[in-house]
């Protein structure tokens, strides 16, 4: 591509922008897409390990596909085994990696989360990805009685990388074509725009139930989850960032939001442009500078809009931090 043509493409994206819907949708992806380096993800990740939840569908599943296919041993975090299975055979096969496992695991569930992760956690491993999430109509609980929207898209991710910190500083300590920090995505979501953390109803107990609005506050927790991370996990050579895949043709939109998918069907991505970004995040070495920051198609983004008032607090986020911990005490055995 010539660097005229790459040039108006960038203008055109950055015009885009400030139209929401074709920005976050394929029209969006294409442009930006036009002014990207191949050799950014032309990467042999044979040596690597990775872990990435809900990855059954939609964008999980494209992002375990995309580290497949590059060599990767990719274990793919379900919580329907059979679901799971089918999608590990389906991957192999047309990947021709033997190397997709399952780990069957429910995030919302505390103590799934500590049992799936004992084997994975004294191997190294080189990158996580936090992408399962639900969008509720009512409000429900989990077993362990924590409210199902933040148990699985806040605590389950938040407990997760705690338990594997150490396999990420491993991985991060490789040699040869496995050296370089080790990565942590959250998948988050432009809804979290709308929101500033409410830490005083983490699990939306008051008031009638909103599920978009429940899903949109657990999005804007897990930037300050990546942001907390990045600060805690530099010191280890663990890059952690958050990333917007757009808006994307999943199975999860389509049960979630029928409404939104029927109206915008013909301008969203397909879930490989939503999971680029998660890839590129992982595995080029462009992305490897990078930590604490939100990502939408390559780009690190802003994570506030002027004039909504959607910061926190230094205080805001400790409380959020001490909530997650108190509620992994009541619910966990010691030895977690």
């Amino acid at each position: 591509m010539t660097r005229l043509v790459s040039a108006l493409a960038r203008v055109a994206a950055g015009a885009l922008d400030v139209l929401v819907a074709p920005a976050y949708g394929q029209l969006g992806y294409r442009l930006r897409a036009a002014t990207w380096d191949d050799a950014e993800l032309a990467v042999d990740l044979s040596h690597q390990r990775y872990l990435v939840t809900g990855a059954n569908a939609g964008i999980g599943k494209a992002t375990a596909s995309a580290l497949a296919a590059r060599g990767a041993t990719v274990y793919l975090a379900c919580r329907d085994r059979e679901k799971g299975e089918q999608t590990v055979s389906e991957l192999s096969r047309q990947t021709g990696n033997p190397r997709v496992q399952l780990v069957v695991m429910d995030v919302s569930v505390m103590a799934d989360v500590q049992q799936a992760t004992r084997h994975l956690a004294s191997e190294p491993l080189h990158g996580l990805v936090h992408n399962a999430g639900v969008l509720l109509p009512s409000r429900q609980t989990t077993r362990e009685g924590i409210e199902r929207t933040f148990a699985t898209n806040v605590l389950g991710p938040y407990l997760l990388t705690q338990l594997l910190r150490d396999a990420l500083a491993k991985g991060a300590q490789g040699s040869g074509s496995a050296q370089g920090p080790a990565r942590v995505v959250f998948v988050s979501s432009g809804g979290m725009y709308t929101q500033k953390l409410r830490v005083d109803d983490l699990q939306n107990q008051r008031g009638r139930w909103d599920g978009v609005m429940a899903y949109a506050q657990t999005k804007r927790a897990e930037i300050l989850l990546c942001e907390h991370f990045a600060k805690e996990l530099c010191g280890q050579n663990i890059r952690v960032n958050a990333m917007h895949p757009g808006w994307a043709d999943t199975p999860g939109v389509m049960s979630a939001l029928p409404t939104f998918h029927k109206l915008l069907k013909g301008l969203l991505r397909d879930s490989a442009q939503g999971a680029d970004t998660i890839v590129w995040l992982l595995a080029s070495q462009a992305a490897a500078q990078h930590t604490g920051a939100f990502f939408l198609d390559r780009l690190p983004r802003r994570t506030h809009l002027p004039f909504l008032a959607t910061e926190s607090s230094a205080e805001d986020v400790a409380r959020l931090l001490s909530e997650c911990e108190a509620l992994l005490q009541s619910v966990l055995s010691p030895s977690a």
